[in-house]
């Protein structure tokens, strides 16, 4: 009787405070898969992501979850991107088939499909904090279904960046960024509001780039930080009354795209998101 066992991580630096282990593990556990699927974590330092992926290919790792800070680094070092994740410029996920690496975005559904639920995004406002590789994936996923967005970032100049490599490789987006010294009046024009920073993560909870009394009861705020799943911006937006999205939303829908990427199998959504319970 053959057997075999596949070994899928995740990398970053940090990686300690990710769920991703325990969310996947539960859904081999759902599907009977426990005895030949595990899923865990691995720091990777910047310095030595190269020797990572090297590895990856030498362990014959099935599957690799990409986190802060590799998703736009990791792209040099695979022999295959998925069109999507070319356009946006970052890599969450790759996928290794003997040795052949393949880079995806999911990051994109892990944002669009939990808005999706809570509001028609057409036309509407969207302002971005962050320019990293999520807020990549939230831009273009944001443009996409007709949303004006704006990005925000601490380092003006990382924003300004961010737009004009997505002008140029989809000029049809409606993109554009703002000094963040404009931060507050970005906050009263846009409708949605999406943290794409780690401010605000374990361990410095007491931080939020969004002032309370900036926020009203019709915003849409977003948060991808999921550690600790209620972050000051999203207690300060609960408040106000606005709509709030935890990062464990978007966590779980991206990580069910990873699911089936790795396995082949249609993730089973309900039992992996029982570890937000």
């Amino acid at each position: 009787m053959s057997f075999k066992q596949n070994l899928c991580i995740v990398i970053g630096d940090p990686v300690e405070h990710s769920l991703s282990p325990k969310m996947h593990n539960c859904g081999y556990d759902a599907l009977n898969l426990a005895n030949e699927w595990r899923f865990a974590s691995c720091r990777v330092r910047p310095e030595n992501l190269a020797a990572a992926i090297s590895g990856i290919r030498a362990l014959s790792i099935r599957g690799v979850s990409v986190t802060l800070p590799h998703k736009e680094a990791v792209i040099p070092f695979l022999d295959e991107i998925d069109p999507l994740a070319r356009r946006i410029g970052a890599v969450n996920t790759i996928v290794n088939n003997e040795g052949h690496l393949t880079g995806y975005n999911t990051d994109y559904y892990g944002i669009v499909d939990p808005l999706s639920a809570k509001i028609q995004l057409r036309s509407e406002r969207a302002l971005l904090l962050g320019a990293g590789g999520a807020a990549r994936a939230a831009a273009i996923a944001l443009a996409d279904c007709g949303a004006l967005v704006t990005i925000v970032n601490r380092t003006d100049g990382k924003a300004d960046y961010l737009v004009d490599q997505i002008n140029k490789k989809s000029p049809e987006l409606k993109v554009e960024s703002a000094k963040f010294d404009h931060l507050a009046s970005c906050v009263a024009q846009a409708k949605i509001i999406v943290n794409c920073t780690s401010v605000g993560m374990t361990p410095n909870i007491n931080r939020s780039l969004i002032e309370e009394d900036w926020l009203t009861a019709n915003h849409v705020v977003f948060d991808t930080v999921y550690t600790p799943r209620d972050t000051l911006l999203l207690k300060r937006a609960k408040s106000k009354g606005a709509v709030i999205i935890c990062g464990s939303e978007m966590l779980l829908a991206q990580g069910a795209k990873q699911f089936t990427l790795y396995t082949n199998k249609l993730a089973p959504i309900n039992a992996m998101g029982k570890i937000f319970d």
